[in-house]
């Protein structure tokens, strides 16, 4: 991967982490004001995580077992006054855009599909200016340009391009990891860029 492609991708990729830590910190400012009991419950688990630090350093004595399940009680309870408030249980959770790496841009010690996915929206980003782009789908490419009548060959240049076409949208649908490359080869103006 390009440097300066990579450094833009994971630039964007931190930007909608900072997007998602703001609507994170819109959701509990608006829920603290309009359900007060659930800042005295978060405010209870940061004090039962403490507490879990310190039966790891064994000055408690309360047990881990104990904690967890007041945890567990609190969190329900949480969950439950969210949706009896009208929100869904999860809307104090983190938000992700990236659910596989946390938005980390990471997964198992390798760059996560979602900044590869950048990387190549950048790739195209940058390309875009060589290539004509916007209208080039299946669907707009034009077989009237094509002359029907066949040449001394016997197939005409329509139905060659037909065929081209149909093998072209059939690559496409069925495209994959270990699909072969395609080469085309003519002379100019006759759709390869296109296709």
């Amino acid at each position: 991967m390009e440097g300066r492609l990579l450094a833009r991708a994971r630039a964007k990729q931190e930007t909608l982490r900072a997007e998602n830590r703001a609507e994170e910190d819109r959701r509990r400012r608006e829920i603290a004001a309009k359900i007060p009991e659930i800042g005295r419950i978060d405010t209870a688990l940061c004090a039962n995580l403490s507490e879990m630090v310190r039966i790891a350093m064994r000055q408690s004595a309360r047990t881990a077992q104990e904690l967890e399940k007041e945890s567990l009680a609190l969190q329900e309870k949480r969950s439950a006054l969210l949706v009896q408030n009208g929100y869904p249980k999860d809307y104090l959770d983190p938000i992700y855009s990236c659910p596989r790496c946390r938005d980390t841009g990471w997964t198992d010690g390798k760059i996560c599909e979602c900044v590869q996915k950048l990387y190549r929206a950048e790739q195209t980003r940058e390309l875009a200016p060589l290539l004509k782009q916007g209208d080039e789908t299946f669907e707009n490419f034009r077989l009237d340009y094509y002359s029907p009548v066949a040449p001394a060959s016997g197939v005409s240049p329509r139905a060659q391009m037909e065929r081209v076409l149909r093998l072209c949208r059939a690559y496409a649908e069925s495209f994959g990891a270990q699909s072969p490359n395609l080469l085309f080869t003519g002379e100019p103006g006759l759709g390869k860029t296109f296709l």
